[in-house]
């Protein structure tokens, strides 16, 4: 899940995951959620899914 909070404003990892389980269906709940302050980009202003993917794994 791939998002931006306002400036000033705060949010837990489990707020989130809370936040899901009571919009979505169960199999759409995220099991864990990475809370980063900036992405890595490609040179076309993309976010570079592959840096995630090895940051992550």
């Amino acid at each position: 899940m791939i998002g931006m909070l306002k400036e000033g404003a705060s949010c837990s990892k489990e707020e989130i995951i809370n936040f899901c389980r009571q919009k979505t269906s169960n199999y759409m709940v995220p099991k864990a959620v990475y809370l980063r302050e900036a992405f890595p980009f490609i040179a076309l202003r993309k976010i570079d899914k592959k840096e995630l993917k090895n940051m992550y794994s």
